[in-house]
């Protein structure tokens, strides 16, 4: 599967140098709609809303002082669960 690159604007480039605050991350986290995952990592809102300090304290400082996530964050684990009663060789067999 080829990966495709994101290609941003220079204004959306310097958008994105610009600092965040705390509260602005935390007021973002707050607005999302609930049963929602937002982004490829898959994290409901429920979970950021559950573990916004440690998420602000931890990996958000990481972010800013280092400029990126770190490397685990870009690595995913993905089970198929098999429905019950359903052929496993069938596509829609599974959750």
């Amino acid at each position: 599967m080829e990966q495709q690159q994101l290609q941003l604007t220079q204004e959306q480039k310097e958008l994105l140098q610009i600092p965040r605050a705390e509260n602005e991350i935390k007021e973002t986290i707050f607005v999302l709609e609930s049963r929602k995952a937002y982004a490829p990592n898959g994290f409901a809102v429920e979970f950021l809303n559950t573990f916004e300090s440690e998420i602000i304290s931890g990996l958000c400082h990481q972010a800013f002082e280092k400029g990126s996530l770190p490397d685990s964050h870009r690595e995913a684990t993905i089970f198929l669960l098999l429905k019950p009663d359903y052929d496993p060789l069938e596509g829609i067999s599974f959750l």
